[in-house]
Parts: C-alpha cells; sequence; structure tokens
C-alpha cells in the first residue's frame, strides 16, 4: 500500500517535470492554455456565501463569480485565484475583502426583476461590468464593459530579455486588450506611468489600486529544511526580471562567506548558478510552499532578498515588515516609490553593493532597527479592506 502511494507520488512529480520543460520549450501552449481555459480554485467561498454566486462559462471559456451591488451585476473572473505568483495572492485578498463586504441578500433586493430573474439562471446578459484581475488572463475578445488589472508591463520594458512570443503577445494581444477595456487598475503610480508610455493608454483610463496586506499565520510546527546559521531569502520564481544573480554573485564575497541563501519558488535552474560559483554548499531549494510554511521561513530569516529589475509593486518586503524581517530591494522606480526608507536599496546590477547592503543589514544593529520601524510604520497604509473599497468603487462608476 505504501509502495503504490510512493509510486503514485513519483509519477505526479515525473508529470509536474515534463508538463514544466514543455511549457519552458513551447511557450506559446502556454499561453494558449491560459488564455482559453480556467482552472477554478475550490475552497474559495465558505458555506454561507456560496449559494449568493452564480457560476457559469461565457462561450470563450471564462468563468466568472457574481454579485449584485447597487442595483448592477458585478462579474469577477475566477482564474488568477489559481495563479501562484502575486497576481494570484491580490486577486484571492480583493475576492475575499468582496465577500466579506457586501451584504448579499440586501443588495440582490435591490435588483430589478428582470436581473434577479437573469441572475438566477446564470444568463450573464444581466451583467454590467466584467473584472478581470489579470491581463494575463484575459482572452482578446473581451466584453466591451470590461474592467481590467495590469499589474506591470515588464516584458514590454525589458523586450530584450524576454522570448519573441511573450513580447508579440504584449504587443498584440494585450495592448488590445488595455485599449478595449473600459477602465485599467494597476497597482502603484508608477506602473500607471509604465502603462500610459508602453500601452498608450490615458492617464485618466488608470486607477492605481494600492494591495493590502496580511499577516500570514505561522506554520509553528513546519518540517521545512532551513538552516541553523543566519540566512536571506530569496522568494519567486527564475524569471529574468527577478535577477536572482546578483544575490549569488553577492554571496561569493569574503563579507558574506558565512551567510547562507534560502529560495522559495520555482527555480532550480538556479542550482547550476550555485554550482559555478561555488557556493551550493550554502544554499536552500525549497519549491513552492503554502502561505503558512512561507511565513515561517520568512519569521527566520535575517534579509529578505528583492532583486527585481523591475516590478510594478513588490508585496514581499511589506509581508517581511510584518514579521519584523527588514529588506534590501533594488533601487528601482516601484520599489522606492512604494518603501521608501522602509528597506536599504542596491543597484540591481552590482552584486558588491547588494554584499555591502546585506551586510549592512545583518551586523549594524542600529541601521537594523531603524529599518524595521520604519518598515512596521509602513506596512500600516495597506489594507485589503481600503483596496478592496476602492475597487469596488471603480467597478460601480464605470
Amino acid at each position: 500500500m505504501i509502495a503504490n502511494k510512493i509510486s503514485w507520488l513519483v509519477n505526479i512529480f515525473k508529470l509536474k517535470k515534463i508538463i514544466k520543460f514543455l511549457f519552458r520549450r513551447n511557450p506559446s501552449l502556454a499561453f494558449f492554455l491560459k488564455q482559453n481555459f480556467y482552472f477554478v480554485l475550490p475552497g474559495v467561498l465558505d458555506k454561507n456565501h456560496f449559494h449568493h454566486y452564480s457560476i457559469f462559462e461565457n462561450r470563450i471559456g471564462k468563468k466568472f463569480f457574481l454579485f449584485p451591488l447597487e442595483g448592477k451585476v458585478i462579474a469577477f473572473a475566477t482564474g488568477p485565484l489559481n495563479d501562484k505568483r502575486g497576481i494570484g495572492r491580490v486577486t484571492k485578498n480583493l475576492f475575499s475583502q468582496i465577500v466579506k463586504a457586501i451584504d448579499f441578500d440586501k443588495e440582490f433586493k435591490i435588483l430589478s426583476s428582470e436581473k434577479k430573474r437573469k441572475f438566477k439562471k446564470y444568463d450573464l446578459s444581466c451583467v454590467d461590468v466584467y473584472f478581470f484581475s489579470s491581463i494575463h488572463w484575459c482572452n482578446c475578445s473581451i466584453p466591451e464593459n470590461s474592467v481590467v488589472m495590469v499589474m506591470d508591463v515588464i516584458p514590454l520594458i525589458l523586450e530584450d530579455f524576454f522570448p519573441e512570443v511573450v513580447v508579440n503577445n504584449w504587443k498584440k494581444n494585450f495592448q488590445l486588450i488595455a485599449k478595449n477595456s473600459r477602465k485599467i487598475v494597476t497597482l502603484s503610480e508608477s506602473s500607471a506611468r509604465d502603462i500610459t508610455n508602453f500601452l498608450g493608454i490615458k492617464r485618466e483610463k488608470i486607477s492605481v489600486v494600492s494591495p493590502g496586506l496580511e499577516k500570514t499565520k505561522i506554520d509553528k510546527f513546519s518540517i521545512v529544511k532551513i538552516p541553523n546559521d543566519p540566512f536571506v531569502l530569496f522568494l519567486g520564481s527564475n524569471d529574468f526580471h527577478k535577477n536572482a544573480k546578483v544575490v549569488i554573485k553577492a554571496l561569493t564575497t569574503q563579507k558574506l562567506k558565512k551567510t547562507k541563501v534560502v529560495f522559495i519558488g520555482e527555480n532550480e535552474e538556479l542550482i547550476s548558478i550555485c554550482e559555478d560559483l561555488k557556493i551550493i554548499d550554502k544554499a536552500y531549494f525549497l519549491g513552492w510552499l503554502k502561505d503558512d510554511a512561507i511565513a515561517f521561513v520568512m519569521s527566520r530569516a535575517s534579509v529578505l532578498v528583492f532583486p527585481s529589475l523591475y516590478e510594478g509593486f513588490g508585496l514581499p518586503p511589506l509581508e517581511a515588515a510584518l514579521l519584523e524581517v527588514p529588506s534590501v530591494c533594488s533601487r528601482k522606480p516601484a520599489m522606492t516609490e512604494v518603501l521608501e526608507d522602509s528597506a536599504l536599496f542596491a543597484d540591481p546590477n552590482d552584486y558588491l553593493e547588494w554584499s555591502e547592503q546585506i551586510y549592512k543589514l545583518m551586523n549594524d544593529p542600529t541601521v537594523r532597527a531603524k529599518i524595521i520601524k520604519n518598515a512596521k510604520a509602513t506596512t500600516e497604509k495597506f489594507c485589503w479592506k481600503n483596496s478592496s473599497k476602492k475597487l469596488l468603487k471603480i467597478l460601480i462608476d464605470v
């Protein structure tokens, strides 16, 4: 029995490896699947709210949760709820806050008789506004009354470093989606400027809704293997713009010779870089973890490193701040705009400066205490409840 279970788990692991390999070799296949299919996350709704939602597919295969609000019917696209990246976290938090905020029975009574009838029959013609929390999960032919969230335009800013199919998808499909939408929502003023510059969207069509923060429960009984010695934490994938290599090179310096590094996310490709630079003996690769396990690892890190070449916002440094873990971040617009004096910054191309700043946070108690204090104050500005309220107002006013 146990042998069968182990064999089954091994086969599942092999299948995941094969799928990842196929997606890397054929990015267009990944785009096709993302744009044409939704995989609905089970267990998002609690039993008390479930009967208020209408789940159904339209002719292009997208699924929505419907909810009534001020006499209108809003359709919330569910696809991004499955995304393990920041897109998924933002979507899930906005969605859960909307569930808490709306009095469904009261709002349903306000609907016209015609809308009530269509709502109960899951008839999409009752929808007044569609909301897609990620442009990556949109089909090209979105309804004209759509609000679309664009978190960043990284492949257009760093065009030379992305596969041609990715860049062309942005220039052809995503730009069309953005122009056809009624409203664009993004996470920071920096991203709003980039959307205007690279997608040609007028600034008045763009609204900024900053994400919120919520302290994740820590899995105190986690069996995740982490170093006993001081370590820095890198949270994210091996996407080019995440720029993990600059941190790996920083760990080769004399100042950080005893410092270890923990990687969380799909970043197995970094193993060979760590081997080449001879730091593999102090590198830990944990893969993707559940939120409470991530919180466990993060709470024990000495420093969070966030070396991205570009981010639309950048939640991890603020999430680390909630756990009183200081961060070193790239000196780039979105990060400096959001964090200001709540982190130390370094040139994303200068591994020596990264070494210096990491060393400073690990060894200078005065600097460390100041950054932790400032960061904690910054986190108080971000609240998912306020973010969802602002989003709902945008959806009603469209």
